[in-house]
């Protein structure tokens, strides 16, 4: 639960059962912590709890700005507040990274359907991208659908779709859930959840 207050954010080596509700800050098994404000006054009570020497300003109030860590390699540490970089380092660089997102229209289906997979690339692929998926889930195995389980996404394209038919069988099997799995996962590429 976040509430209004002294923010820090906090990195722990332990169980949640360790922090029962109403624990107080602590140093014990503490890993990594940040005490960070919207211009306000040093929370000098928070930072003693945590060990920490100095309270990071994110700018002024309602910002979109990230606190972003830098160590310069000699070991010293400092922050700023930028423009945040998701899926890069701080400082911009680094290797881009394309999310790969999966997606149906529906999420039940009775046996005898016919619906799409579709896979989609946040950016467009530089060169084909083959991707190999398993529907496979319990009880439910290659014997209860026909179908491609392979996509390509041609290169300066973001998007490939495959059909899949469930089988309408004369066995009452109960529910069967297919999972989607793409067990391998190019470099340079992530799944999207």
């Amino acid at each position: 639960m976040i509430q209004n207050g002294a923010d820090a954010v906090a990195i722990y080596q332990g169980n949640p059962t360790d922090f029962p509700e109403g624990t107080l800050a602590t140093e014990t098994n503490l890993i990594d912590a940040l005490v960070y404000s919207t211009d306000d006054a040093e929370d000098t009570t928070l930072m003693a709890l945590l060990g920490v020497t100095e309270q990071i300003s994110e700018g002024p109030g309602n910002n979109t700005n990230s606190i972003q860590r830098f160590d310069d390699s000699a070991g010293n540490i400092s922050y700023t507040a930028t423009t945040p970089t998701p899926r890069a380092l701080n400082d911009g660089s680094g290797v881009a990274l394309n999310g790969i997102l999966i997606t149906v229209s529906q999420t039940q289906y009775n046996e005898g359907a016919i619906f799409d997979i579709t896979f989609s690339t946040e950016q467009n692929v530089t060169s084909d991208l083959n991707l190999n998926f398993i529907l496979n889930n319990g009880g439910f195995n290659t014997s209860d659908f026909t179908g491609n389980t392979s996509v390509t996404i041609p290169t300066n394209q973001n998007i490939s779709a495959t059909t899949i038919t469930l089988i309408d069988d004369t066995a009452d099997e109960g529910d069967e859930e297919l999972k989607i799995n793409l067990p391998t996962v190019p470099s340079r590429l992530f799944t999207v959840k």
